[in-house]
Formats: C-alpha cells, structure tokens, sequence
C-alpha cells in the first residue's frame, strides 16, 4: 500500500460551473452534515473546492 501527502489543484471557476450546471453536483459528493454547512457559507465554490 502506498501512502503519500499531497495538495489537489482545482479551479474554483471549474466548480461554478459544475454547480450552475447541475444542482444535484454537490448532493453527489457530500453527506447531509457537509450540505448543512455548505448551505450556511457565503463562498460556496471555495468551499465546495476545498473540501
């Protein structure tokens, strides 16, 4: 098993996108507790990115 550290680049203009695209996006990939605070913050792509 290979086990490393390492930093994910992605465009935060990319996961607008994906948002304005399909609303369902961010269901996909987040539990119910994550979308709870996803809802409250105000930057939601950075958020969305970040992790």
């Amino acid at each position: 098993m290979i086990f490393g550290i390492g930093t994910d680049i992605i465009e935060i203009k990319r996961i607008k996108k994906a948002i304005s695209r399909s609303p369902r996006f961010v269901e996909r990939l987040f539990t119910e507790q994550e979308m709870e605070f996803y809802k409250k913050k105000d930057m939601k792509a950075q958020h969305i990115a970040g992790g």
